[in-house]
């Protein structure tokens, strides 16, 4: 299994398995709010959408069990593609503008915490991009990296 953008380099790099499972979030990828601070409290601006996601992933992720050990994710971020500038951007460019990507990772890695992993901390290996797209979405696959497996 592979994920729609460079194919050939993520299958030479990295072994795809029948048994991966590309987990998708429709629609524009998601970058993580940093935490509001008001009077005399916090709050999370991203509660009820973090819900939601998690949801998302918990149904593809079926009654599986959850990730344990290190792990390698492999992310796609797709976005739209802006209607006036729709000559010069074609699907699979790069997307070189806000919202950062350390961000978006942060966000997949917030929302798949307790739902797909136990702890955040598991992940040893993240191989991430984001690009222009006509169908925006957000693709991962996770992967269990063996104790000795070297990079």
């Amino acid at each position: 299994m592979t994920l729609r953008v460079d194919k050939l380099s993520l299958e030479e790099k990295y072994k795809f398995n029948d048994d991966d499972i590309i987990y998708t979030l429709p629609g524009d990828p998601i970058p993580l709010a940093r935490v509001r601070f008001g009077k005399h409290r916090t709050w999370d601006s991203q509660k009820k959408l973090k819900v939601t996601s998690e949801i998302t992933l918990l149904a593809q992720h079926g009654n599986r069990p959850k990730y344990t050990g290190p792990l390698r994710i492999i992310m796609l971020f797709e976005f739209t593609i802006p209607p006036s500038r729709a000559r010069k951007i074609k699907p699979g460019m790069p997307h070189a503008v806000k919202p950062d990507l350390d961000n978006l990772v942060k966000y997949i890695c917030d929302v798949s915490q307790l739902v797909l992993f136990d702890n955040d901390s598991r992940v040893s290996e993240i191989v991430c991009k984001k690009v222009y797209s006509e169908q925006p979405r957000t693709e991962f696959v996770i992967q269990k990296l063996e104790q000795h497996e070297e990079i």
